[in-house]
């Protein structure tokens, strides 16, 4: 995972894995702290996030120089 970004206002947690960056709703802040506590975040996420909330893939744009 290079980024992870949550709102907590919202309940938005933003995941980007493998360039890819994906916008799960729902996600109390437990579940977020309990993922920037784990010792193995990819691990964690895949069980307890990845299938249980909902999300959506957000478009990437590139840099208009590439």
């Amino acid at each position: 995972m290079e980024r992870i970004e949550y709102d907590g206002a919202t309940g938005v947690l933003e995941v980007m894995v493998r360039g890819e960056l994906y916008r799960f709703t729902g996600v109390p802040i437990e579940t977020y702290e309990q993922l920037m506590h784990a010792s193995s975040r990819e691990e964690f996420f895949e069980r307890e996030i990845h299938h249980s909330f909902p999300y959506e893939h957000v478009a990437q744009t590139l840099p208009a120089d590439l």
